[in-house]
């Protein structure tokens, strides 16, 4: 009811501005969802009968008195004439504004503004694919680069199989070289055999022979028999377990050095020295520690080439400490030289018994105190153990050497043999 009643207001309103006004709010009135939501002047309108119909509605249940009374409290503020004028205004203004809207379509209809604004679309396409071609270049452009990595990376694989290809024959040739050279070794081997057998038999008995002339020329004995001792009855007294001479010369343990002359110690180690001097001469072995003979006596030296003196000097300590190193030397020389022909060492502080046993072994191929225990290159000229006689398990033509034999109890270890050096 209260929008009826403001609509007849208007009306009447209408008709005392004019037709020209009458006719613009009809329009108004036709067009309310449309043209309406663009003028000021109808959205204040809706505004208030927006109101209205809220307040209406809210105050129904109250009393439709109540209702009447707010309707007309509203229409008479808008009864004044200025108001009016405004709503005009506004008219006028929508007015035009779709008049200028309608223009505006009739100037779309032109087929120039339409093949612009066609040409501004597909330019406009244009450039979107041209965009995305410049990714898919980009992007083909990747797969181009990766393709040739891979195809550089495929080439230097094949170069790579060829070089290994290359060499293959190489090597396969190379082999079929030394092949037929080792079958003609071989044949030339079992042609020179007997000669190189001969030769190596008539060195054998020549080295034993100049051992025997050692052995002789030395006279090294470890028994105290007054006929075969010089002047047994003018040595001195000592408190030596075994009485060894070597020449008329007593040479005690390395343990019982004390309490014997300086002179005959150094005596004896002098021609201890140059005895084993010519044992490893002849047969051709290299100690670890060398030996040289000096004008005061003999010399041993170090594995860093520190000269240590073989001279007894009781009343000097730091001499006595020096002739304790170079015994110390002195003995792993002799185990090495045992080592090298398979032989263990027991009790090393007999010098001139362990010298002696093994000389007498390589000289007249005694069994000696102890055989051969393990293997050595027993048919190579260039090893001292050819002058030894093989122990019955082992065969003549074994070459390779076995793991260390453990040593027994009371035994010095072969240093030499294990390649681990005794500490001082």
């Amino acid at each position: 009811p209260t929008i009826q009643h403001s609509r007849a207001t208007t009306a009447d309103v209408m008709d005392f501005l004019g037709p020209s006004t009458s006719d613009l709010v009809a329009a108004l009135e036709g067009r309310s969802n449309g043209s309406s939501r663009h003028s000021p002047a109808s959205v204040r309108l809706n505004g208030i009968a927006a109101s209205s119909r809220n307040s209406s509605q809210a105050s129904f249940k109250d009393s439709e008195k109540r209702s009447l009374h707010s309707e007309q409290e509203e229409m008479a503020t808008m009864a004044p004439l200025d108001l009016w004028k405004r709503v005009r205004a506004q008219c006028l203004a929508i007015r035009k504004h779709q008049e200028e809207r309608a223009e505006y379509l009739r100037e779309l209809d032109d087929h120039t503004l339409q093949a612009a604004l066609s040409n501004r679309e597909v330019a406009s396409v244009k450039q979107n694919a041209e965009i995305a071609m410049d990714r898919l270049m980009k992007k083909v452009a990747a797969k181009k680069m990766r393709v040739t990595k891979k195809r550089l990376g495929a080439c230097d694989i094949t170069e790579a199989q060829d070089k290994k290809e290359e060499v293959l024959r190489w090597l396969n040739s190379e082999i079929a070289k030394m092949e037929a050279n080792c079958t003609e070794s071989e044949a030339e081997m079992a042609r020179l055999r007997p000669r190189l057998y001969v030769l190596r038999e008539l060195l054998r008995h020549r080295r034993q022979q100049m051992l025997g002339d050692v052995v002789d020329i030395f006279r090294i004995r470890t028994s105290d028999d007054a006929l075969d001792v010089p002047l047994s009855s003018s040595r001195q007294k000592c408190a030596c377990p075994e009485r060894h001479y070597i020449g008329a010369i007593h040479l005690p343990w390395t343990t019982r050095l004390p309490g014997h002359e300086d002179t005959t110690l150094t005596a004896g180690f002098t021609l201890l020295v140059q005895m084993l001097q010519l044992v490893c001469s002849i047969t051709d072995n290299h100690l670890r520690y060398p030996l040289s003979l000096q004008a005061a006596g003999a010399e041993i030296s170090t594995s860093d080439g520190v000269p240590l003196s073989l001279v007894s000097n009781a009343r000097n300590k730091a001499d006595r400490q020096r002739l304790d190193a170079a015994t110390t030397l002195l003995l792993r020389n002799l185990a090495q030289l045992r080592s090298d022909c398979g032989v263990h060492t027991k009790r090393m502080e007999r010098t001139l018994f362990v010298l002696d046993d093994i000389t007498r072994v390589l000289a007249r191929g005694e069994p000696g105190e102890m055989p051969a225990a393990f293997a050595r290159p027993w048919n190579c000229s260039y090893s001292i153990a050819s002058l030894m006689t093989p122990p019955p398990e082992t065969e003549r033509s074994v070459v390779q050497l076995p793991c260390p034999v453990p040593a027994e109890e009371n035994e010095e270890p072969s240093f030499i043999s294990q390649g681990v050096e005794m500490k001082e």
